[in-house]
C-alpha cells in the first residue's frame, strides 16, 4: 500500500501561528517517556546520522536489535561516520527517537491518546490521526505508536518488542509519518520505481501489482542504476 498521508497534512506546514502553538497532552506524555528511555538506554542506545533528500537526519534507537531493523533500510543514506557529541552543532532537519520497551523497560504511558478534535482514519495496518491544527500526526498499531511533531521536526516512537515488528515496518520503517515530513520539506513521495543510466532516469508508475518492482529489478539485473522499486521522492 502506498505510504500516502492525509491530504490535509500537506496543505498546512506548522511554523508560526495556531499550528506552532498547538499542544497535545498525549504527545507530551509520549515524548517524556521517550526521553526517559533514551536517558537510561546506556549501551543499548544506537545513534546514527543520515541524509534524507539532502537533509540531515539524526536517528537514535534504544535497543540494538530494534536499531538494526529500523536503520537497515536506510543504510545507503547513512553518513560515513556515526553521530557524536561534536556533531550537535550541525543543523538537523529531523530528529528520530524510538525505544524498545522490552529492552529499556519504559512502557508507553497510559491514557487515551485520542482527542475529540483530531481527524483519524484506518490506514495500512493501523490508525492515522491528525491533530486539529495539524501540528501532530500519530500512527497507532497493535504493538507500536509513532508520533510526528511537525513544528519541532521530531519523530518519537514506542515499540513493545523488536521481535514482534511486522515485515511491513522492517522494510518500510516509520510508515506514513516520514512522507508527511518529506512533504513539509517540499519533497513529494510517490509510489513508483526509478532506474537510471548515465544520469538519465526512467520512472515506473502504476497501481499495486502493475509490475513496478519487477521492471525495476529486471533493469537492475540488466546493469542499470537502481534507485527504487517502491517509493521515490520528487
Amino acid at each position: 500500500m502506498p505510504m500516502e498521508a492525509p491530504r490535509t497534512v500537506a496543505t498546512a506546514v506548522p511554523g508560526v501561528g495556531e499550528a506552532a502553538r498547538e499542544r497535545s497532552a498525549a504527545y507530551e506524555r509520549a515524548r517524556d517517556a521517550c526521553d526517559d528511555a533514551m536517558a537510561i538506554a546506556g549501551d543499548e542506545l544506537v545513534e546514527r546520522a543520515f541524509t534524507f533528500a539532502g537533509r540531515r537526519v539524526r536517528m537514535r534507537v534504544a535497543g540494538r536489535e530494534l536499531a538494526e531493523h529500523l536503520m537497515r533500510p536506510f543504510v545507503h543514506l547513512r553518513e560515513d561516520r556515526a553521530h557524536n557529541a561534536s556533531d550537535a552543532r550541525e543543523p538537523t532537519s529531523l530528529a528520530i527517537d524510538v525505544w524498545d520497551e522490552r529492552v529499556v523497560h519504559v512502557p508507553y504511558p497510559s491514557g487515551d491518546d485520542r482527542e475529540p478534535s483530531e481527524t483519524a482514519r484506518p490506514t495500512g495496518h493501523g490508525m492515522l490521526a491528525l491533530s486539529a491544527a495539524t501540528r501532530f500526526v500519530r500512527y497507532d498499531c497493535t504493538a507500536w505508536v509513532t508520533w510526528l511533531d511537525r513544528a519541532e521536526r521530531r519523530i518519537i516512537g514506542w515499540r513493545a518488542n523488536a521481535d514482534r515488528l511486522s515485515m511491513h515496518e522492517r522494510t518500510r520503517p516509520l510508515p506514513f509519518l516520514l512522507p508527511v515530513w518529506y512533504a513539509d520539506q517540499g519533497v513529494q513521495v510517490i509510489h513508483a520505481g526509478l532506474v537510471a543510466r548515465d544520469g538519465r532516469g526512467v520512472l515506473f508508475c502504476g497501481a499495486n501489482g502493475a509490475g513496478k518492482s519487477t521492471s525495476s529489478l529486471a533493469c537492475l539485473c540488466a546493469g542499470l542504476d537502481f534507485l527504487s522499486d517502491d517509493h521515490v521522492g520528487l
